[in-house]
């Protein structure tokens, strides 16, 4: 009880040192807060700081460096960061991942880009494939960022888009990519995207899956969209 209660106060502070959070050393020293809240705290303390955030992620610029390594900290929950082995994935922490990754499209910009795209390839490395709610707050918030690094989005859908073929309750992982693709793909040559296998993923998803499951009418329409890009830009 007495350690639920120091972390509420902390949080408590956090936000209201950020009522005059305006310049970049003040959005560090909150970022720092958060951090030192969250470093190796048990994961409903880490949880709490994250719900701490959301609230203020608008109160931060793409370039605060310190944000984005708290948030890549929190993303990296059951992946990069704990003692066990890396391929043994702990969706306990799940949430801690599919949040975080949330945040970081809101964030927005390159810094954020990276670290989606790391804590992405660390859910891909694991045995199990990885959590598909993850991957659906990852492939949107790679679609919010935008055009930064097209390649390396195009890139990691191509990668983890067979592995969602086998999985119950893929279809925001889908719409993600979906999402994703259609916000970046156009930026690249098609002899690109053909040898990425990203093209073939489009086909499928304007389609039918491997399972002859026909994806939800959004994610065929934004498929096609894509594709129809991809067509006029390669002319």
């Amino acid at each position: 009880m007495r350690l639920n209660k120091y972390i509420s106060f902390f949080l408590y502070l956090g936000a209201a040192v950020f009522i005059y959070a305006q310049t970049p050393e003040d959005r560090k020293a909150a970022a720092d807060l958060y951090y030192s809240m969250a470093y190796n705290a048990n994961p409903q303390a880490q949880l709490d700081v994250i719900k701490a955030i959301e609230p203020k992620i608008g109160k931060f610029r793409p370039e605060d460096a310190r944000m984005v390594e708290v948030l890549f900290y929190l993303g990296s929950q059951g992946t990069l960061q704990k003692a066990s082995t890396r391929n043994e994935l702990n969706d306990v922490t799940s949430e801690h991942r599919a949040r975080s990754l949330a945040l970081l499209g809101k964030l927005g910009g390159e810094l954020a880009r990276n670290a989606c795209i790391k804590i992405l390839d660390a859910e891909l490395q694991a045995l199990n494939g990885g959590n598909t709610e993850v991957y659906a707050a990852g492939f949107t918030a790679l679609g919010m960022i935008g055009e930064d690094d097209s390649f390396q989005v195009n890139k990691l859908a191509a990668r983890i888009f067979p592995r969602l073929t086998e999985k119950e309750n893929r279809q925001n992982a889908i719409s993600g990519i979906a999402f994703a693709l259609e916000k970046t793909a156009p930026e690249i040559p098609m002899s690109v995207l053909n040898s990425l296998g990203v093209i073939s993923v489009l086909r499928d998803l304007a389609n039918e899956d491997v399972s002859g499951v026909l994806y939800h009418e959004r994610v065929r329409s934004s498929a096609k969209t894509t594709l129809s890009k991809i067509v006029a830009n390669s002319i």
